[in-house]
Formats: C-alpha cells, structure tokens, sequence
C-alpha cells in the first residue's frame, strides 16, 4: 500500500460496528489490523476487510476471468432492467400530467 493511501487510512474516523450499522453505512473502520495486518475499512454486513477482498477478486479475476465478467453481467441485468422499468413508468407519468395540464 502507499504511504498515501496509509496515511489517508489513518486519518479516517474510527466507529464501531453497531454504530455503522445503526447510521446505515456500509463500512466501518476499526483501526486494528486485520488477520493479514491490513489496517483499512471493514464491511458492516459481513466484517471482511475491505482491502482482503479487493485481493481475493483480483486474485478469482485472474484465475478466470470469464466466470468474473458473467456473474457482473447477471448482478448488473437484474439491476438494470428494474431500474430502467421505473425510470420509463416515471417518464410515463410526468408526460400524462404535463399533457393534461396542456389540454386544460
């Protein structure tokens, strides 16, 4: 890691993990190093350092590159398509309003 991205670790506010998780945040930072003696940012849901993970995808990345790329497109279709769906409902109804509004 570099002396910046360290020196940033540091300068971040330490919170406990019933506090993030009642503020709703998604990570949390302790200030103690983890099991590989990173000292970085922790997922609220789960507890990972945020720093092992980012490795482990690297590492399950380069091993298969492929099997990575298909699960991102699957997570982000789901996402997608929902969002895109309420986004044309919404345009939907603010064109039926404003076109009423015309007609009046």
């Amino acid at each position: 890691m570099s002396e910046y991205k360290q020196l940033r670790t540091y300068m971040k506010e330490v919170i406990l993990r019933s506090l993030a998780t009642d503020k709703g945040l998604k990570n949390y930072f302790t200030g103690v190093p983890c099991v590989n003696g990173h000292i970085s940012e922790r997922d609220t849901k789960h507890c990972y350092c945020i720093e092992c993970n980012r490795i482990k995808a690297a590492k399950q990345y380069k091993e298969d590159p492929e099997k990575c790329k298909e699960a991102t497109r699957k997570r982000h279709l789901d996402t997608n398509g929902e969002s895109q769906r309420k986004y044309r409902l919404k345009k939907r109804n603010e064109t039926k309003i404003i076109n009423e509004l015309e007609n009046k």
